[in-house]
């Protein structure tokens, strides 16, 4: 995936001058950083709960690290989607995520996802999220930018698996925001993201 991003950001930063890039230069590095961890890559439930704890609304759902206890998170969610947690894109195509309409199929499901491997990842529990109709699909993510060496926000409302052919094929449905690493993405440099990603319908207030 990083080697398609990088593709990608590299032609949007030609079309910057459209005004779909905003790329804001760091500030020169100081002499000495405070210490910081070499990683940290939270699995979906994990991002979730910080997502909820920061008031944004997801779907219920509970994790399962064995089919009972994922037959039990069906009796009180119903129809769930069982989802594999590994720290890495691409689960849906790998067949790390599955639907279950009934207490067998949510056990099956588990049962087929717990233990697999999904790009070198074994898959240690599941997530049962409460399947919702989709009535829209919309990307926000956070990825790196190895030719220019920094974040980059990616909004687009063309949302759903196959982001990474909309970034190839319609390069401009992505608005791209380069935020000061040190202070963050400003609110007004996030409005005007959304808005070039096309979403100003379903803007809010910050």
């Amino acid at each position: 995936m990083a080697s398609s991003w990088s593709t990608t950001l590299r032609s949007s930063r030609a079309s910057a001058t459209a005004g779909r890039t905003t790329h804001e230069k760091p500030p020169r590095r100081a002499h000495s950083t405070p210490p910081r961890p070499e990683h940290l890559k939270l699995l979906e439930y994990q991002a979730k709960e910080v997502l909820a704890s920061l008031g944004i609304p997801i779907p219920p759902g509970m994790v399962a690290r064995t089919p009972d206890e994922a037959v039990a998170a069906f009796s009180k969610l119903g129809p769930v989607a069982v989802k594999a947690q590994v720290p890495v894109g691409g689960r849906g195509k790998a067949g790390g995520i599955k639907l279950a309409k009934t207490a067998d199929e949510a056990r099956n499901a588990a049962a087929q996802i717990i233990g697999m491997d999904i790009k070198g990842f074994k898959v240690p529990l599941v997530y049962c999220e409460a399947a919702l109709d989709i009535e829209r699909e919309i990307y926000v993510g956070f990825t790196v930018d190895r030719d220019a060496r920094a974040n980059v926000l990616l909004v687009s409302a063309k949302g759903g698996m196959d982001i990474e052919q909309v970034a190839e094929e319609l390069p401009d449905a992505i608005a791209r925001l380069y935020p000061n690493p040190w202070r963050g993405p400003l609110d007004f440099q996030l409005a005007q993201l959304v808005y070039d990603a096309g979403l100003g319908d379903v803007a809010r207030p910050l």
